[in-house]
């Protein structure tokens, strides 16, 4: 008799709360492109117009904090962030392809795009964090967290994706084509739509989840339920 075999368990993201040390107070004009930081607190939501653009493109950020980051656009392709919290940013639209987030962590606030497309983002927890488009396309993330998150869509195409999970969000439309997931839990995810469901393969669900993508599960692989 041969013993059916037990999934093996699920791998948790390794992320823990980033521990700031002491931050020195600096102008928000010290941020700007190719900027070198560490160690130091910007307070943004006083110095800028909501209709202002921030340019911190190719920005190095290390053991910092960035509070109340309220702009139109923030351009910060190629940026390095490195243990390292935003805390309440409003921004409309965050364009940051290849930029690379570590030890990171964005408690709160409102983003209406943010293009991480080919980035990396390794050990990174949003938290009660609205966003009405987060495209990481072709990305690879490892160690990341999305909590009491809302997100309209979720893009991970091509993405490469180990150890995520999902507690408490809500997604409106999660895109997994051609994604490649490790460890990926959405239990505990409210998800109204998936694209690409022949790409779930990695990830783990919950009974009441498996249940509304059965559709969808029996259409990509071309299952006739009859009767």
């Amino acid at each position: 008799m041969v013993t059916p075999r037990r999934p093996a368990a699920v791998r948790p993201p390794a992320v823990e709360p980033v521990l700031l040390p002491d931050l020195t107070v600096v102008d928000p004009a010290g941020l700007h492109p190719h900027a070198e930081l560490e160690g130091v607190r910007i307070a943004l939501d006083a110095a800028l117009d909501p209709d202002d653009a921030v340019d911190a493109s190719h920005a190095e950020i290390f053991s910092s904090e960035l509070s109340g980051l309220r702009a139109a656009r923030v351009a910060a392709r190629g940026a390095r962030l490195r243990e390292t919290r935003l805390t309440e940013p409003d921004v409309t639209v965050l364009d940051a392809p290849a930029s690379d987030w570590r030890d990171a962590e964005v408690l709160g606030g409102r983003f209406g795009s943010a293009d991480l497309h080919d980035g990396e983002l390794r050990r990174v927890s949003l938290v009660g964090v609205r966003l009405r488009y987060l495209n990481l396309r072709a990305a690879r993330l490892a160690d990341v967290v999305l909590r009491d998150c809302v997100v309209d869509e979720l893009d991970l195409v091509e993405a490469s994706a180990e150890r995520v999970a999902l507690p408490g969000s809500r997604v409106g439309r999660l895109d997994l084509q051609h994604a490649r997931l490790v460890d990926v839990d959405l239990r505990g995810c409210d998800i109204e739509e998936v694209v690409g469901p022949r790409w779930l393969a990695g990830a783990v669900v919950d009974s009441a989840q498996l249940m509304s993508l059965a559709p969808a599960l029996a259409t990509a692989v071309g299952l006739r339920v009859v009767g």
